[in-house]
């Protein structure tokens, strides 16, 4: 029997937890998993409105449990921050369409992290350190798993 190895998506994600146990931060001081399907849009072939309407639910998704499940309101966790977004999903995506698709979660968690900034502007602020990571899910079964840890 061959030996399985580790994915692109696995060896990104036991890279990041290393980097986080060897700084000593094993626990996030906020995790949440928001119930949503992560699509590369780089992949997809649609109409620009309809786009427009996913990354909207998206957001709104997104803000909503950041609001509700955190109970933090928005710019309170002070940088520096790591950020790792982890997508759950049945099928796995290569390194450039996972980064592809966290595009508007980056945008919001940054917005959210550093309220004010102009649009899309959040997420240039030094400071914010971002990891992508994949999970494999059920059939059927998609989410963000959203984990941020402090760097202090």
């Amino acid at each position: 029997m061959a030996k399985e190895t580790p994915g692109s998506g696995e060896k990104v994600q036991m890279q990041v937890q290393q980097n986080l146990e060897v700084e000593g931060k094993t626990e996030p001081i906020l995790s949440i998993t928001v119930p949503i399907r992560i699509q590369s849009s780089s992949n997809l072939r649609e109409h620009w409105a309809r786009k427009r309407a996913r990354d909207n639910s998206q957001e709104l998704m997104i803000r909503m449990y950041l609001r509700n499940e955190a109970g933090v309101p928005p710019g309170v966790p002070c940088l520096p921050l790591q950020i790792k977004l982890t997508r759950i999903a049945p099928k796995s995506l290569d390194y450039d369409n996972l980064v592809a698709a966290f595009k508007k979660a980056l945008d919001v968690l940054s917005d959210w992290v550093t309220p004010g900034l102009a649009p899309g502007r959040a997420d240039s602020v030094e400071g914010l350190t971002f990891h992508f990571g994949q999970q494999k899910g059920k059939v059927r079964e998609y989410g963000l798993k959203i984990e941020i840890w402090d760097r202090k």
